[in-house]
């Protein structure tokens, strides 16, 4: 019921931001939760370093990871990721590990009015810790839009159909998530998102900024509230993104 509501909501949401006018997505302005499904085109190669730390009530993580891209045509992207994860309970002992790597490629397609589609779909590679409940073979596939309103501001949204390797069984898992960008200034831009994920329950309400300091390069910060049982309580996340000049 509480999740039928959340996307009653956001549905709501999606269908009255169509109402107003348009404006140019920034495309080097990146999601935080769908960085890689998110429907930005990037022109440049790119990577970001960041740190986080979520708190999930019985227990904490701090995160240290690396996720970068690749835009092997003005069409086609591809996106790997690489984390460090510590894991520290509040009784008991803690374990720390590598993450399984993703892959990602995506397709865009060409924009129409201001809005950019893109679509994809992602496996992951085996080789995290078992200790940190990683070692799963995953895959999936997304679509993802932006489209231009009124007041700076560009709709995202994404939705994905996962299949998730949990525990000896394999489960489909839908991802819905839709979110804002509002410009304001420059240099400055706000992000907020809400994500939706059935299976694992991590559905996750964020909230961050985006500041690019000049030569390609943005700081930028999240902060995150579960509103399900499997996302963390908590969650605080810094980064540095930069694209390369080719």
């Amino acid at each position: 019921m509480k999740k039928a509501c959340y996307f009653l909501i956001l549905s709501n949401l999606v269908l009255l931001q169509f109402a107003f006018g348009q404006r140019t997505a920034n495309d080097n302005v990146r999601l935080f939760q769908t960085f890689f499904q998110d429907a930005a085109v990037a022109q440049q190669p790119f990577g970001e370093a960041a740190l986080g730390y979520a708190d999930f009530g019985p227990a904490n993580s701090v995160d240290l990871g690396v996720d970068a891209g690749l835009p092997v045509s003005p069409q086609f992207e591809v996106g790997v990721g690489l984390h460090f994860i510590n894991i520290n309970p509040d009784f008991g002992d803690g374990n720390s590990g590598i993450t399984d790597l993703p892959v990602f490629g995506k397709f865009h397609f060409p924009s129409r009015n201001g809005s950019q589609l893109s679509a994809g779909g992602f496996i992951t590679l085996p080789i995290g810790s078992e200790d940190i409940g990683q070692g799963n073979f995953n895959f999936g596939g997304f679509g993802s839009l932006r489209h231009p309103l009124a007041s700076n501001t560009v709709l995202t949204g994404t939705a994905g159909l996962n299949f998730l390797d949990i525990g000896n069984d394999r489960e489909a898992s839908l991802l819905v998530g839709g979110g804002l960008i509002y410009e304001m200034n420059p240099d400055l831009n706000f992000i907020s998102e809400l994500n939706l994920q059935t299976k694992t329950d991590a559905s996750l309400l964020t909230g961050g900024i985006d500041y690019e300091s000049g030569l390609n390069s943005h700081f930028r910060a999240v902060l995150g509230i579960g509103v399900d049982s499997g996302a963390p309580d908590f969650l605080l996340r810094v980064s540095f993104l930069t694209f390369l000049k080719q």
